[in-house]
């Protein structure tokens, strides 16, 4: 994740279906977080979806406020009633990846400006930063490298990176908080060339050229 950002050191806050924030400076290594759906993964794509629904659950009964979410969930599912989903996910061996799924409609709520699926993008946001700032701690608040935010929960609303990086800059003012400009998996690739001293911005540029399908283009969007 880091090299897939054009970096061999810093932090990544990784957030896909689990979450946890990584540290890898030169000779150390360290993690918060990763403790799996039952005991934690908060901000992840998961939590995410299981908030989702409560959102759902407490529209339908009145104890949040009315969202986009409910009437999606309940088309998306083809379910008839919001108590259906209870035997919908309790009969579902994959219920994890069931719920995670969710998060598909919270992104397209939040695009349509929901302020209920916003509110939960930001909520993963400061799950994250949490994470982040506790890592950062641990070591004093000294780290070399930028802070990257790697996975796929990151591409489903903007609020999410914007907010994470205000509470990081909050504290952290000097912090070079970003976006990777490559799925992870091109990292692979790149940390050999980056440890040899190949220029980032150029094998950044190469990625863009030659393998456009793994260049992410929000990258350009965000840092900035």
């Amino acid at each position: 994740a880091l090299a897939a950002a054009g970096a061999l050191y810093g932090i990544a806050a990784q957030s896909g279906t689990g979450s946890d924030a990584f540290l890898v400076q030169p000779g150390a290594q360290d993690s918060v977080g990763g403790w799996g759906a039952v005991l934690g993964d908060e901000g992840g794509g998961y939590d995410l979806g299981v908030r989702t629904l409560k959102a759902a659950i407490y529209a339908f009964d009145g104890r949040g406020p009315r969202t986009a979410l409910l009437d999606m969930v309940l088309e998306e599912w083809k379910l008839p009633h919001p108590w259906d989903m209870i035997e919908k996910l309790v009969g579902d061996s994959d219920y994890r990846r069931t719920i995670a799924s969710a998060t598909y409609l919270t992104a397209r709520a939040a695009k349509q400006g929901d302020a209920v699926a916003i509110s939960l993008y930001e909520g993963a946001a400061h799950e994250l930063s949490h994470q982040v700032l506790t890592l950062i701690g641990r070591h004093g608040g000294n780290w070399q490298g930028p802070i990257v935010a790697s996975g796929g929960t990151w591409k489903g609303c903007g609020h999410m990176f914007d907010t994470f990086r205000r509470d990081i800059q909050r504290v952290y003012p000097e912090a070079v908080v970003i976006r990777p400009f490559a799925e992870p998996v091109v990292g692979c690739a790149i940390r050999p060339r980056l440890e040899a001293g190949e220029d980032a911005g150029k094998l950044r540029d190469i990625v863009e050229e030659r393998f456009s399908p793994f260049f992410l283009k929000v990258y350009k969007e965000v840092n900035r």
